[in-house]
């Protein structure tokens, strides 16, 4: 999962528009000071892949996308 499809799920989540759109670092930056806008300007994945090859390990409940889109957070945001 990519940061990108992380922002569309929050998006889709909070209602606020259908997806997550580009925005110039160095405006995010004014919001969200330059590190962490650094950080998300990043070509970041996160995956179980490694975890579950490693460690046998099966996750047993849904993936943070589907927990953003369809979980506990949409009844925070309703």
């Amino acid at each position: 999962m990519s940061v990108a499809e992380v922002a569309k799920a929050a998006a889709k989540a909070a209602g606020v528009r259908e997806g997550a759109e580009p925005w110039p670092v160095e405006e995010a930056a004014k919001v969200f000071g330059g590190p962490f806008a650094d950080a998300l300007a990043l070509s970041q994945r996160a995956g179980a892949r490694r975890t579950k090859e490693e460690l046998g390990w099966e996750p047993g409940r849904p993936g943070a996308l589907t927990e953003l889109v369809e979980g506990s957070y949409v009844s925070a945001v309703s």
